[in-house]
């Protein structure tokens, strides 16, 4: 019984203690200063008038232009133009291998602009090259 009552009143002070911790009237830490815009330190609206308009091309200056690209082996994808009829890539995606192709929409429209027949890449000293040859002409096509 005497251990019961010391156990109640561990309970009943570590409450008390909890409740004391959270009373109104407890200093509390301030909040960030938070800056709100008012109409005294808003910026004035910009008059088109004043707005500088930019007259010239600025274009990159390059210090360095790749030569040609050397001849690279082309590897081949699979792709989906002979299955595209029944609305499915014929290995579709394969997580385990990073194959993650799917050159459909969300509703399986086939879009051979976005379906790779295959890629090359190779290096010279200082450049790498890409090339990925699609089955369709456009690849700005826009697929909605």
């Amino acid at each position: 019984m005497n251990t019961n009552h010391r156990l109640l009143a561990a309970v009943l002070i570590l409450f008390l203690a909890a409740l004391a911790c959270s009373m109104p009237g407890q200093e509390t830490q301030a909040p960030p200063d938070v800056i709100v815009e008012t109409p005294e330190n808003q910026a004035p609206p910009l008059d088109p008038a004043t707005v500088p308009v930019a007259t010239e091309d600025l274009a990159p200056v390059h210090q360095f232009i790749p030569a040609a690209a050397p001849n690279a082996k082309p590897y081949p994808d699979v792709t989906s133009e002979g299955t595209a009829p029944e609305k499915r890539a014929p290995f579709g995606d394969s997580y385990n291998i990073n194959r993650l192709e799917r050159p459909f929409t969300q509703d399986m429209t086939y879009q051979p602009d976005l379906d790779i027949r295959g890629f090359s890449i190779s290096q010279d000293s200082d450049w790498y090259f890409v090339s990925i040859a699609l089955i369709g002409k456009n690849p700005n096509n826009d697929i909605g």
